[in-house]
């Protein structure tokens, strides 16, 4: 696989493990990490991947660090389904509040 961004794998990984797929988001976690050690790899995109996985408290910790990064993408927080279950987490509102959308 050759994906053009850290970006789609995030995307891909999160489908794969909401379609039941556990082997192959191991697979892109694995090329993610992979090319972390090349590029530049947002710790937004290991959050979706895990979110798709259940796997919130480590979804929440890549959050975290991607807020430490200030990374732009957290500010599609209150906009991107992918967030849905984490919506009622209190975590999730300390996010939304840390990035200024509340």
């Amino acid at each position: 696989m050759a994906p053009e961004s850290s970006h789609a794998l995030g995307r891909l990984g999160h489908g794969y493990a909401v379609a039941g797929r556990p082997s192959e988001v191991q697979r892109v976690l694995k090329e993610m990490r992979d090319l972390s050690g090349h590029r530049y790899v947002s710790p937004y995109d290991f959050a979706i991947v895990q979110i798709g996985a259940g796997e919130v408290d480590s979804a929440f910790e890549w959050l975290e660090k991607a807020l430490e990064e200030r990374s732009l993408w957290l500010g599609y927080l209150n906009v991107e389904p992918q967030f849905d279950p984490l919506c009622r987490d209190a975590r999730f509102q300390h996010l939304r509040t840390a990035v200024g959308l509340t």
